[in-house]
């Protein structure tokens, strides 16, 4: 004989599976980019289209120095090597100079240009052109629009870079852009910016590491589409580096500090730019392909914001 499912069974059912339903939605929403690592070639789809390389060499005047004779070296050698995505920060002229050497073609070679504070319209099409003319190239695959830092930023602000972003989206629909993002843009003014854009940033460069994260800004830039991307995946170079909990892991995995630090930014979906003016040291940074941290590990990296005291979170 079949059982007659009453109403009372039926709310029941439904209401597990719904549960059930909004709980896998809920981890499908949560869940970092399904990012092919491979190796330096590996790239993520933006959402325009265009495929984002997911590591690259950070060519930071910071970093590197001043020289550009040297600097041009050092972005030579990255390239080289197999690096894809060379990130440019005032070392345009010594990255022109090494794509040139190279013989790489230009459209093999992802080139993203962080512009630097622009009091006007003219200035950001002015810095661009001069950029441009450094780089020797007639595009480039990203240009990223820099915020002040949070401790700098008010709402004003954030007003006057609505309008250099209008500018920015004229040079993206010229085609003189591949793609266009921001970086260091925090939860505060994450929605007031975004609210008066034409086109939404597709990437959001941020000083992510163990150290130093916002789930809540990760969490808002995934659902938004918009690929996070850390130029500070080491922190301040030092401290995260002789953490108990990451020289131990080093250790299982036979690799670096660094390396198992960077393998976790790309693990958790960021894509990940570091430079550096020691070859050796660019060569290792670019071994990160061949493993893979299991669960537990990524965990337990993750926890090491959480037993720091927040004086020493350093970017």
């Amino acid at each position: 004989m079949q059982e007659t499912m009453t109403r009372r069974d039926f709310i029941k059912i439904a209401g597990v599976s719904a549960g059930v339903l909004m709980t896998n939605m809920f981890h499908i929403a949560s869940a970092a980019p399904n990012l092919d690592i491979r190796g330096l070639f590996s790239t993520y789809k933006l959402h325009n289209g265009i495929e984002f390389p997911i590591f690259g060499f950070g060519a930071f005047s910071k970093i590197l120095g001043n020289d550009n004779d040297k600097n041009a070296e050092t972005v030579l050698y990255s390239l080289k090597l197999g690096y894809k995505h060379i990130s440019v920060y005032q070392t345009e002229r010594a990255v022109g100079e090494a794509i040139v050497q190279s013989g790489i073609l230009r459209n093999e070679i992802f080139i993203s240009l962080q512009l630097g504070d622009v009091a006007n319209d003219d200035e950001v099409i002015e810095k661009f052109n001069e950029s441009l003319a450094k780089l020797k190239t007639t595009y480039v695959d990203l240009l990223i629009m820099r915020f002040p830092k949070s401790k700098q930023m008010n709402d004003d602000i954030v007003q006057r870079y609505v309008n250099t972003w209008e500018t920015i989206e004229k040079l993206y629909q010229e085609g003189r852009v591949k793609a266009i993002g921001v970086s260091n843009l925090q939860l505060e003014y994450f929605d007031n910016f975004l609210s008066q854009c034409a086109t939404k940033p597709m990437v959001n460069y941020v000083g992510f590491n163990p150290y130093h994260y916002d789930e809540r800004l990760m969490e808002l830039c995934r659902n938004k589409k918009i690929a996070i991307a850390t130029y500070a995946p080491l922190a301040n170079g030092k401290d995260l580096l002789y953490e108990p909990i990451i020289t131990k892991i080093a250790e299982k995995y036979d690799k670096s500090p660094a390396q198992i630090v960077m393998r976790w930014n790309l693990q958790k979906g960021f894509a990940t730019m570091l430079g550096s003016s020691d070859s050796q040291m660019i060569e290792e940074n670019s071994k990160i392909f061949d493993f893979n941290l299991d669960q537990r590990d990524m965990k337990a990296i993750t926890k090491v914001k959480k037993s720091l005291a927040p004086k020493t979170r350093k970017i």
